[in-house]
């Protein structure tokens, strides 16, 4: 699920990446998670029902338009032998291969799963305030519906770097992490009170990463996705199991 953003229509929305119960990609926008009733509100490895559409404006084969308010909460993978079955189920052996795919027919994979080596984590200080654009959405009240709530935007662009653990030959990649887990966390630690400055937080936020993608203890994994219509790829969020946990497939 990505970092929240403003929208003339939806107050704000996030684009959420999932797989179905057949194991296929799906991606579901717009969502205006941050308005959901509660119930209705999902985290990673929830198991949802809902109704969807083709999304009319987006042509990627993952996308689709959900009806918010049929989303309904169904179950939770807890146990970490089953994430690892899905996980795995998913992979794809490297973003060359997702390249190469749509090189031999544009357009046919928007997403994919990669096992990953960690190189580093590292940040870019971004401008924090929203763009005229998302200012003036944001200034926008509905008549029917929930007011607008504030909705910070992301003072940096956190990066990852890594490399594709199912090629040889990658020489590794270095992309904006979009994921509203990580975002959010800089922003809770941040004002936490515990720390003095951003660059602090950042830097524990750093050895977190490193402790958790970087441990040879740990399998790890980035999920990743096109940006809108553009071919330019961005990690949508990123996993990790312990190595010596095996897979094992739901109990039906």
């Amino acid at each position: 699920m990505t970092y929240p953003v403003p929208h003339r229509e939806y107050l704000d929305t996030v684009c959420t990446g999932g797989i179905t119960r057949d194991g296929e990609w799906i991606r579901l926008y717009p969502i205006s998670y941050r308005y959901l009733d509660r119930q209705q509100q999902f985290s990673k490895f929830t198991w949802l029902k809902l109704n969807v559409r083709k999304s009319l404006k987006d042509n990627r084969p993952e996308s689709f338009q959900p009806q918010e308010e049929s989303i309904e909460v169904v179950g939770r993978i807890n146990h970490p032998g089953e994430r690892r079955y899905w996980l795995d189920r998913m992979l794809s052996p490297s973003i060359e291969h997702l390249e190469e795919m749509n090189r031999e027919e544009p357009y046919s994979v928007s997403m994919g799963l990669i096992e990953m080596e960690y190189q580093d984590f590292y940040w870019k200080e971004e401008i924090r305030e929203w763009s005229s654009k998302h200012v003036d959405f944001m200034k926008q009240q509905q008549l029917i519906g929930p007011t607008r709530r504030p909705l910070e935007k992301m003072p940096y662009d956190l990066r990852l770097r890594f490399r594709c653990n199912g090629n040889p030959e990658c020489t590794g990649h270095d992309m904006s992490i979009f994921s509203w887990e990580f975002n959010q966390t800089f922003r809770n630690w941040r004002d936490s009170g515990k720390y003095s400055e951003e660059t602090d937080v950042l830097q524990v936020l750093k050895k977190s990463f490193e402790d958790r993608f970087g441990s040879s203890k740990n399998i790890s994994y980035v999920s990743v996705g096109t940006l809108s219509h553009y071919p330019t790829w961005i990690i949508g969020d990123l996993h990790s199991v312990a190595q010596d946990i095996p897979a094992q497939p739901p109990l039906m």
